[in-house]
């Protein structure tokens, strides 16, 4: 008495309240259960029975796609997992804290990264896994959520500006910055007039929560005042070069943490037009721990 096509548009021919119930329920209820209670009153207990017998046989079906589907899901997962830790063994550093790395964050980690399948992602998600290792507490959750959210688009936007990022300052007092004073793309060997660091560029950083546009940083010019970029040293030959402030974007704390997955690549005019606008010189290398730059996915 039905086929097996049954389907809504069957019932529809009943009447149009039984349909409207349909549309009614269907989303709340599930369309099993309406079709348990709407063509029993329907078309009478036998008929209703077969056409349950049928409804269960397609259910069966569906519960074996989605098995086949959950199961498909899972190897893709283990395997992007798999690809990722191995990767990791690569970036760890020659020693590491005996300080476990916290339970619960391991488990926000692989939840976070484990529908990842993008090779170059996959690298950037190696480092923070090694970086916990080495020093568990390095990333945050809210990291992880970050990051689990970030597009490859995004990570390439990212690697460019942080070609850019200063340190300046010691200790405590130790800002990673830009440099956006206008004055030193105006030191720069080509004269430039644009910035080096495009504005619709900042402002992708400061809606991804990664900088403070247009701050003033202080200068105390008493003393020797440091700047770093990547691994290279200077201070301020002259501190009369040096104004009382000096216009920065600075990193957040969301920004600084990615700093620890950084590999440099040097923005070499820009450089130079800083050490030029500043009259820095260069005395030392810094410690490999301070060794941050760009975010790259290559």
């Amino acid at each position: 008495m039905t086929d097996k096509n049954f389907s809504l548009l069957d019932l529809r021919a009943v009447s149009k309240p039984v349909c409207k119930l349909i549309d009614v329920v269907s989303g709340a209820i599930g369309l099993l259960y309406e079709r348990r209670r709407i063509t029993q009153a329907a078309h009478g207990q036998a008929e209703a029975t077969v056409i349950l017998a049928e409804a269960d046989a397609r259910a069966e079906e569906i519960t074996f796609r989605s098995q086949e589907r959950l199961r498909n899901r899972e190897h893709r997962r283990q395997s992007n997992l798999e690809s990722i830790v191995a990767l990791a063994v690569e970036e760890l550093p020659e020693t590491v804290s005996e300080e476990p790395v916290n339970e619960d964050w391991i488990h926000h980690f692989v939840g976070n990264c484990a529908d990842v399948g993008d090779k170059q992602m996959q690298e950037l998600w190696a480092r923070i896994l090694a970086g916990e290792v080495e020093s568990p507490g390095r990333f945050s959750k809210r990291f992880l959520e970050f990051m689990k959210c970030l597009g490859k688009h995004e990570a390439l936007a990212i690697g460019e500006f942080y070609r850019y990022i200063w340190f300046v300052g010691t200790g405590e007092q130790r800002s990673a910055v830009y440099l956006n004073d206008s004055l030193i793309q105006m030191n720069a060997p080509s004269r430039r007039s644009e910035p080096f660091v495009p504005y619709s560029l900042r402002m992708e950083m400061v809606h991804l929560g990664l900088i403070h546009e247009d701050i003033s940083l202080r200068v105390d010019r008493r003393g020797r005042v440091e700047f770093s970029y990547q691994d290279m040293c200077y201070f301020s030959e002259d501190n009369n070069f040096l104004p009382p402030e000096i216009s920065v974007d600075c990193l957040t704390t969301l920004g600084q943490e990615l700093l620890h997955i950084c590999k440099p690549t040097v923005a070499q005019e820009y450089l130079d037009a800083s050490v030029n606008q500043y009259h820095l010189v260069s005395y030392k290398k810094a410690p490999s721990q301070q060794t941050d730059g760009t975010l790259q996915t290559t």
